[in-house]
């Protein structure tokens, strides 16, 4: 659904690069998620996404379009929320909606209506915008980026500044949109339980270079690791390493992905050891997270 391939952007000829060779794909249908610490370059790469921001090199294709060569074409079925949505104050929700989807010469008030109802705003649609919460405001930003109905929605800190509900309410929708109607989604944050909630996949900027693309437990290709509880630790290991287990630490075993650790054990008992526990760890993601920002930069070529 999305492709982001070799971007690079600067700003200013001495400053550093806010993006340098960034690489990425989003798969249709999936929830990805967009990380990093402030200044990595989510933003940035959001802004080129959308035209909005011209990248010095590289090319960002949505549904096989280029952005760079048709952009009309290839946001056609895209939706975003990009940094601060504004709102005329003292319009209503409603005619902000009239107003914002028709610069694009798109209407159709059916629509419009059960979008607003899937956001949750039909009770207060008519007051002025004034009146909103930061949180109904966010519901509007929402429902102006559904209109009219994206394949793709990018979403830009689309969190940030909510109250604990306002979060849990933006989550529960963002999922609803996934499940119901098989919206792509990208979301760009810098919460790292806000995005291992809702995403299946994610990709880590740091200094505008890519760290990490990939499932949220980061093991993917390389095995699974059990924590066990076993009277003699060294025996397990030799033990263990005839079936291609290897020691993580002291009582965690790394096994090969795909490996049946019902044989693992079995070996454990063949050879004297007693397996008093055997649990499956998942790295999460705040783990993956420190881990990859220690490593090099993917920088482009």
């Amino acid at each position: 659904m999305l492709e982001f391939s070799q971007v690079t952007k600067r700003f200013g000829r001495k400053g550093a690069p806010a993006l340098d060779g960034v690489s990425f794909t989003v798969e249709k249908g999936e929830v990805f998620g967009l990380l990093g610490h402030n200044g990595a370059g989510k933003s940035t790469a959001v802004g080129i996404m959308l035209g909005l921001v011209y990248a010095d090199g590289g090319e960002v294709k949505i549904g096989g379009v280029s952005v760079q060569r048709a952009r009309g074409k290839a946001l056609e079925k895209t939706g975003a929320i990009f940094e601060s949505p504004c709102f005329y104050e003292y319009l209503s929700g409603w005619q902000n909606l009239k107003i914002v989807t028709g610069y694009s010469g798109y209407w159709d008030e059916k629509a419009a209506r059960e979008t607003v109802g899937m956001v949750g705003l039909t009770d207060r649609i008519h007051d002025a915008v004034v009146k909103y919460s930061h949180g109904m405001r966010q519901r509007l930003a929402l429902a102006q980026a559904l209109l009219p109905r994206p394949e793709l929605l990018l979403l830009d800190e689309p969190t940030d500044g909510l109250d604990p509900d306002g979060v849990i309410d933006f989550r529960e929708r963002v999922r609803q949109l996934n499940r119901e109607l098989g919206v792509t989604i990208l979301l760009n944050s810098h919460l790292l339980s806000e995005v291992e909630q809702v995403c299946t996949r994610v990709a880590i900027l740091r200094e505008g270079a890519l760290v990490y693309e990939g499932g949220l437990s980061g093991l993917e290709g390389e095995g699974d690791i059990y924590r066990l509880e076993v009277d003699d630790w060294e025996k397990a290991v030799r033990a263990g390493g005839a079936q291609g287990a290897w020691s993580v630490e002291r009582g965690r075993l790394g096994l090969p992905r795909g490996a049946d650790v019902a044989e693992l054990v079995s070996a454990l008992v063949a050879a004297g050891v007693k397996v008093r526990g055997v649990t499956l760890e998942e790295e999460s993601l705040e783990e993956l997270y420190l881990r990859v920002s220690r490593e090099t930069p993917r920088r482009g070529k």
